[in-house]
């Protein structure tokens, strides 16, 4: 089984002013993240503010 030697939330902010090609943020950080060897840990979560949502996911680096 891999150890997990370091753990990280990466985060996107979205607002109604977002353009449709922004709507991915998050995806295209993960997938960035995944490429230098991190992996998605566990649900995405999100909070809602009055004029933007934050989506977050959590990602570990194993050995």
């Amino acid at each position: 089984m891999s150890e997990i030697v370091e753990y990280r939330i990466i985060s996107a902010i979205y607002t109604r002013a977002d353009a449709d090609e922004l709507h991915d943020k998050l995806s295209n950080q993960v997938n960035e993240f995944i490429e230098l060897g991190w992996q998605p840990h566990g649900s995405i979560s999100s909070v809602v503010l009055e004029n933007a949502i934050i989506v977050m996911q959590p990602i570990v680096r194993k050995r």
